[in-house]
């Protein structure tokens, strides 16, 4: 399981949670964080070699984590200069 399709895996669980709790807006971070849980639970427990696969999913999900607060930081910034734009 290489990084792309451990993030594709997981992009289809948080969609799947999403279209499952009504799409409701505004819960991204949940649903992702509940789907890296799952499939971290599903791979952990597929595969022969655990403490690597835990360890290479950990460090996934810290990269994914980071990368998430970047865009959230990007698009706050964004949001905060049209306002001052508008205002």
């Amino acid at each position: 399981m290489n990084q792309d399709n451990l993030r594709n895996e997981i992009a289809e669980v948080a969609r799947e949670l999403y279209e499952k709790s009504g799409r409701i807006e505004g819960r991204d971070l949940e649903n992702w964080l509940e789907a890296e849980k799952i499939v971290t639970k599903r791979y952990s427990l597929k595969l022969d070699n655990k403490e690597h696969t835990e360890s290479l999913i950990k460090d996934y999900i810290e990269n994914e984590r980071r990368r998430y607060k970047r865009f959230l930081s990007g698009e706050l910034r964004r949001i905060l200069k049209v306002n001052q734009i508008l205002n």
